[in-house]
């Protein structure tokens, strides 16, 4: 139950499929995609698997084959993205009982307890957001990167780039998650999906997230 309630204008379900759609299921194009996704992840599993020689063994940097130049700019800012909220209303959730702030479009809100003033963002706020301002998203591989050179050294990880456990905002649960773990926005580089990373004391886990309209905290990477 809330106190206000967000325009609801999602499409209704039981539209039939068209023909494009219909399209998208082509065998063909379908192992394109798949092949196209595995050459990806082999390439990512092999940096990672060199990033954690180099952890094991640094004196042997210079024999290994991987441009360290990439991972010295995947370095996040030290503080969540953020926006000016001057000018935003006062919601309540009555449910959950958490009180935030929410921009005129309804895809920003910024928590007034436990974190005040950390905001979340749909991955579209986040995109035109950070653009605005001439910052850019972590991509999947960089947050694999960022990770894989602390190589599971949490309290070093956590300490060293500000990572908090804000929690999140379920969309379509209209339920707030406020828990220990850290929840950022990633984006693919090439096709704009997006990707929930999850990090806790024990690992990060990285899922692609059906649900765009889910509120996560931003970090952006350093100019």
């Amino acid at each position: 139950m809330w106190a206000k309630s967000l325009e609801n204008n999602s499409s209704k379900w039981g539209t039939p499929r068209r023909q494009e759609t219909l399209s998208i299921f082509d065998p063909v194009k379908t192992a394109e995609y798949i092949r196209q996704i595995e050459e990806q992840w082999r390439i990512a599993w092999e940096e990672l698997d060199q990033l954690k020689k180099r952890q094991e063994n640094p004196k042997q940097l210079r024999q290994i084959p991987l441009s360290l130049d990439a991972l010295e700019k995947s370095w996040l800012e030290s503080n969540n993205f953020r926006v000016d909220s001057s000018k935003w209303e006062m919601w309540l959730d009555l449910l959950s009982e958490v009180e935030f702030l929410i921009n005129p479009e309804k895809d920003i809100i910024e928590l007034k307890v436990d974190w005040k003033k950390e905001q979340l963002f749909t991955q579209e706020a986040a995109i035109r957001e950070t653009q605005k301002y001439g910052k850019k998203l972590p991509t999947k591989l960089d947050w694999q990167k960022i990770s894989a050179s602390y190589w599971q050294d949490w309290e070093r990880l956590s300490k060293e780039l500000w990572l908090k456990p804000v929690g999140y905002w379920d969309w379509p649960k209209k339920k707030f998650y406020l828990d220990n773990m850290a929840h950022f926005w990633a984006i693919d580089s090439n096709d704009k999906l997006g990707y929930s990373i999850h990090f806790d004391r024990s690992n990060i886990l990285i899922n692609q997230i059906n649900n765009t309209k889910n509120f996560l905290p931003v970090r952006s990477l350093k100019d």
